[in-house]
Protein backbone atom coordinates (compact mmCIF):
# COMPACT_ATOMS: atom_id res chain seq x y z
CA UNK A 1 0.00 0.00 0.00
CA UNK A 2 0.99 3.27 -0.91
CA UNK A 3 2.24 5.72 1.56
CA UNK A 4 -0.41 8.37 2.53
CA UNK A 5 1.57 11.36 1.70
CA UNK A 6 2.42 9.94 -2.03
CA UNK A 7 -1.66 8.99 -2.17
CA UNK A 8 -2.48 12.04 -2.03
CA UNK A 9 -0.32 12.97 -4.98
CA UNK A 10 -1.16 10.24 -6.90
CA UNK A 11 -4.94 11.49 -6.23
CA UNK A 12 -4.26 15.28 -7.66
CA UNK A 13 -2.03 13.78 -10.55
CA UNK A 14 -5.23 11.83 -11.39
CA UNK A 15 -7.52 14.48 -10.89
CA UNK A 16 -5.37 16.68 -13.40
CA UNK A 17 -4.59 13.84 -15.67
CA UNK A 18 -8.60 13.11 -16.61
CA UNK A 19 -9.10 17.23 -16.92
CA UNK A 20 -6.97 17.01 -19.79
CA UNK A 21 -7.93 14.08 -21.67
CA UNK A 22 -11.94 14.31 -21.04
CA UNK A 23 -14.04 11.52 -20.19
CA UNK A 24 -12.36 9.16 -22.54
CA UNK A 25 -9.36 8.78 -20.02
CA UNK A 26 -7.77 5.69 -19.31
CA UNK A 27 -8.47 3.57 -16.26
CA UNK A 28 -5.61 4.33 -13.37
CA UNK A 29 -2.42 1.53 -12.99
CA UNK A 30 -4.04 -1.15 -10.87
CA UNK A 31 -1.42 -0.45 -8.07
CA UNK A 32 -2.52 2.70 -7.98
CA UNK A 33 -5.62 4.19 -4.99
CA UNK A 34 -6.96 7.70 -6.45
CA UNK A 35 -10.30 9.18 -6.29
CA UNK A 36 -11.48 11.01 -9.58
CA UNK A 37 -14.19 14.16 -8.63
CA UNK A 38 -15.32 16.78 -10.75
CA UNK A 39 -13.24 19.97 -9.46
CA UNK A 40 -15.02 23.32 -8.90
CA UNK A 41 -14.65 24.65 -12.05
CA UNK A 42 -17.67 22.90 -14.29
CA UNK A 43 -15.77 24.65 -17.82
CA UNK A 44 -12.98 21.67 -16.64
CA UNK A 45 -13.65 18.14 -18.39
CA UNK A 46 -13.79 15.13 -15.89
CA UNK A 47 -15.14 12.01 -15.02
CA UNK A 48 -17.81 14.17 -14.04
CA UNK A 49 -20.80 15.76 -16.14
CA UNK A 50 -21.64 19.31 -14.43
CA UNK A 51 -25.36 20.22 -14.52
CA UNK A 52 -28.22 21.19 -11.95
CA UNK A 53 -28.22 17.51 -11.59
CA UNK A 54 -24.48 16.57 -11.11
CA UNK A 55 -22.44 18.65 -9.08
CA UNK A 56 -18.43 18.34 -8.54
CA UNK A 57 -16.71 17.62 -5.47
CA UNK A 58 -13.40 18.95 -3.19
CA UNK A 59 -10.75 16.70 -5.09
CA UNK A 60 -8.32 16.91 -1.14
CA UNK A 61 -11.54 16.31 0.81
CA UNK A 62 -12.58 13.90 -1.19
CA UNK A 63 -9.07 11.50 -1.91
CA UNK A 64 -9.21 12.15 2.06
CA UNK A 65 -12.34 10.33 2.59
CA UNK A 66 -11.62 6.96 0.49
CA UNK A 67 -7.79 6.88 2.45
CA UNK A 68 -9.93 7.00 5.63
CA UNK A 69 -12.24 3.65 4.07
CA UNK A 70 -8.98 1.15 2.94
CA UNK A 71 -8.80 -0.04 6.50
CA UNK A 72 -12.24 -1.11 6.35
CA UNK A 73 -11.39 -2.62 2.89
CA UNK A 74 -8.64 -4.75 3.93
CA UNK A 75 -10.55 -5.93 6.86
CA UNK A 76 -13.45 -7.01 4.14
CA UNK A 77 -10.66 -8.39 2.30
CA UNK A 78 -8.71 -10.43 5.00
CA UNK A 79 -11.91 -11.85 6.64
CA UNK A 80 -12.44 -13.67 3.28
CA UNK A 81 -8.97 -14.23 1.99
CA UNK A 82 -9.17 -16.27 5.00
CA UNK A 83 -11.35 -18.90 3.72
CA UNK A 84 -10.44 -18.38 -0.16
CA UNK A 85 -6.32 -18.73 0.42
CA UNK A 86 -5.71 -17.61 -3.42
CA UNK A 87 -8.42 -14.41 -3.18
CA UNK A 88 -6.63 -11.74 -5.09
CA UNK A 89 -7.83 -8.80 -7.39
CA UNK A 90 -8.95 -5.18 -7.80
CA UNK A 91 -11.92 -3.34 -7.13
CA UNK A 92 -13.25 -0.38 -8.67
CA UNK A 93 -16.04 1.62 -7.43
CA UNK A 94 -18.35 4.59 -8.35
CA UNK A 95 -19.77 6.62 -5.65
CA UNK A 96 -22.95 8.78 -5.67
CA UNK A 97 -23.19 11.50 -3.38
CA UNK A 98 -26.04 13.13 -2.13
CA UNK A 99 -26.16 16.79 -0.63
CA UNK A 100 -26.97 15.10 2.79
CA UNK A 101 -22.85 13.79 2.14
CA UNK A 102 -23.82 10.29 2.09
CA UNK A 103 -23.37 8.10 -0.61
CA UNK A 104 -26.70 7.30 -2.54
CA UNK A 105 -25.34 4.82 -4.23
CA UNK A 106 -22.29 2.87 -4.36
CA UNK A 107 -21.77 0.50 -7.21
CA UNK A 108 -18.41 -1.87 -7.86
CA UNK A 109 -18.42 -0.90 -11.57
CA UNK A 110 -14.89 -3.21 -12.28
CA UNK A 111 -13.90 -6.07 -10.22
CA UNK A 112 -11.71 -8.63 -10.62
CA UNK A 113 -11.68 -9.95 -7.15
CA UNK A 114 -14.32 -12.09 -7.56
CA UNK A 115 -16.38 -12.57 -4.17
CA UNK A 116 -19.41 -10.74 -3.43
CA UNK A 117 -19.25 -11.03 0.36
CA UNK A 118 -15.75 -8.99 0.29
CA UNK A 119 -16.82 -6.59 -2.48
CA UNK A 120 -20.69 -6.14 -0.50
CA UNK A 121 -18.67 -5.98 2.85
CA UNK A 122 -16.63 -2.95 0.69
CA UNK A 123 -19.58 -1.35 -0.61
CA UNK A 124 -20.85 -0.46 2.81
CA UNK A 125 -17.84 0.54 4.52
CA UNK A 126 -17.93 3.56 1.87
CA UNK A 127 -21.85 3.85 2.24
CA UNK A 128 -20.76 4.45 5.88
CA UNK A 129 -18.77 7.20 5.33
CA UNK A 130 -19.53 11.37 5.74
CA UNK A 131 -18.58 13.08 2.41
CA UNK A 132 -17.73 15.86 0.96
CA UNK A 133 -21.12 18.03 -0.24
CA UNK A 134 -21.67 18.39 -3.59
CA UNK A 135 -20.88 21.88 -5.26
CA UNK A 136 -23.04 22.95 -8.25
CA UNK A 137 -25.28 20.08 -8.00
CA UNK A 138 -27.73 18.18 -5.86
CA UNK A 139 -25.41 15.19 -6.16
CA UNK A 140 -21.50 14.29 -6.99
CA UNK A 141 -19.78 11.26 -8.54
CA UNK A 142 -16.16 9.98 -8.01
CA UNK A 143 -14.78 6.74 -9.04
CA UNK A 144 -11.79 4.67 -7.02
CA UNK A 145 -9.88 1.59 -8.00
CA UNK A 146 -8.02 -0.02 -4.84
CA UNK A 147 -4.90 -1.38 -5.14
CA UNK A 148 -4.52 -4.66 -5.79
CA UNK A 149 -5.93 -7.26 -3.58
CA UNK A 150 -3.49 -10.13 -2.61
CA UNK A 151 -3.23 -13.49 -0.98
CA UNK A 152 -2.42 -13.51 2.56
CA UNK A 153 -0.03 -15.83 2.32
CA UNK A 154 2.32 -14.87 -0.25
CA UNK A 155 3.90 -18.66 -0.71
CA UNK A 156 0.07 -19.57 -1.72
CA UNK A 157 -0.32 -20.21 -5.53
CA UNK A 158 -2.27 -18.07 -7.81
CA UNK A 159 -5.77 -19.59 -9.02
CA UNK A 160 -5.05 -21.31 -12.52
CA UNK A 161 -6.61 -18.43 -15.50
CA UNK A 162 -9.49 -19.97 -17.22
CA UNK A 163 -10.55 -18.03 -20.45
CA UNK A 164 -14.43 -17.23 -21.69
CA UNK A 165 -13.56 -19.53 -24.67
CA UNK A 166 -13.51 -22.50 -22.19
CA UNK A 167 -16.29 -21.92 -20.63
CA UNK A 168 -18.54 -21.57 -23.62
CA UNK A 169 -21.17 -23.30 -23.05
CA UNK A 170 -21.75 -22.72 -19.14
CA UNK A 171 -21.89 -19.03 -20.25
CA UNK A 172 -24.27 -19.78 -22.97
CA UNK A 173 -26.61 -21.72 -20.45
CA UNK A 174 -26.54 -18.50 -18.02
CA UNK A 175 -27.39 -16.42 -20.46
CA UNK A 176 -30.90 -18.14 -20.62
CA UNK A 177 -31.22 -17.75 -17.09
CA UNK A 178 -30.65 -14.53 -16.29
CA UNK A 179 -34.03 -13.04 -16.72
CA UNK A 180 -34.77 -15.33 -13.34
CA UNK A 181 -32.88 -12.13 -11.75
CA UNK A 182 -35.44 -9.67 -13.13
CA UNK A 183 -32.10 -7.91 -14.24
CA UNK A 184 -32.64 -4.27 -13.60
CA UNK A 185 -30.19 -3.05 -16.65
CA UNK A 186 -29.69 -3.37 -20.27
CA UNK A 187 -25.83 -3.22 -19.74
CA UNK A 188 -23.61 -6.41 -19.75
CA UNK A 189 -22.80 -8.10 -16.28
CA UNK A 190 -19.01 -9.08 -15.77
CA UNK A 191 -18.87 -12.63 -14.08
CA UNK A 192 -15.61 -13.39 -11.90
CA UNK A 193 -15.79 -17.36 -10.64
CA UNK A 194 -13.10 -19.53 -8.45
CA UNK A 195 -13.81 -22.87 -9.72
CA UNK A 196 -12.05 -26.10 -8.17
CA UNK A 197 -10.59 -29.35 -9.71
CA UNK A 198 -14.69 -30.74 -10.14
CA UNK A 199 -15.89 -27.70 -11.48
CA UNK A 200 -17.43 -26.49 -8.96
CA UNK A 201 -17.57 -23.01 -8.08
CA UNK A 202 -16.15 -21.88 -4.65
CA UNK A 203 -16.61 -18.02 -4.83
CA UNK A 204 -17.54 -15.55 -7.12
CA UNK A 205 -18.88 -11.70 -7.74
CA UNK A 206 -20.90 -10.02 -10.59
CA UNK A 207 -20.81 -6.00 -11.10
CA UNK A 208 -22.34 -3.97 -13.84
CA UNK A 209 -21.13 -0.53 -14.98
CA UNK A 210 -24.92 0.13 -14.48
CA UNK A 211 -26.31 1.27 -11.03
CA UNK A 212 -29.66 -0.01 -11.23
CA UNK A 213 -27.74 -4.02 -11.82
CA UNK A 214 -27.15 -4.15 -8.34
CA UNK A 215 -30.67 -4.93 -7.58
CA UNK A 216 -30.09 -7.59 -9.60
CA UNK A 217 -26.52 -8.76 -8.65
CA UNK A 218 -26.72 -10.90 -5.53
CA UNK A 219 -29.29 -13.31 -7.48
CA UNK A 220 -27.10 -13.34 -10.26
CA UNK A 221 -24.09 -14.70 -8.36
CA UNK A 222 -26.65 -17.12 -6.86
CA UNK A 223 -26.65 -18.30 -10.36
CA UNK A 224 -23.50 -18.62 -10.91
CA UNK A 225 -22.55 -20.88 -8.31
CA UNK A 226 -25.23 -23.13 -9.19
CA UNK A 227 -23.05 -23.76 -12.80
CA UNK A 228 -21.34 -26.81 -13.38
CA UNK A 229 -17.77 -25.43 -15.12
CA UNK A 230 -15.30 -27.73 -16.78
CA UNK A 231 -12.36 -28.56 -14.69
CA UNK A 232 -9.61 -26.35 -14.45
CA UNK A 233 -6.86 -29.46 -13.82
CA UNK A 234 -5.48 -30.28 -10.95
CA UNK A 235 -5.84 -26.99 -8.96
CA UNK A 236 -8.69 -24.22 -8.62
CA UNK A 237 -8.94 -22.23 -11.53
CA UNK A 238 -9.96 -18.11 -12.28
CA UNK A 239 -12.48 -16.94 -14.88
CA UNK A 240 -14.00 -13.84 -15.95
CA UNK A 241 -16.26 -13.43 -18.50
CA UNK A 242 -19.41 -11.72 -19.54
CA UNK A 243 -23.04 -11.84 -19.78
Amino acid sequence: MFPRSLLASLFAVSVLSSSLIGCGGSKPEPQTRIAEAAPRNAGNKSDVAVSAEVGGLNEEATGKVFERAEPGFERCFKTRAKQVEFLSGTVRFFVVIGLDKKAKSVTIEDSSLGDRAAEKCMQNVLFGLTWPQPVGGRTAHAHYTAAPFEPLDPDVREAVNVTPDQVTKVRKQLKKKVGNCNVGSPSPYQITAYIDTEGKVITASVTSTDPAGELSIDCLVDLVKTAEFPSPGSYAGKVTFQL
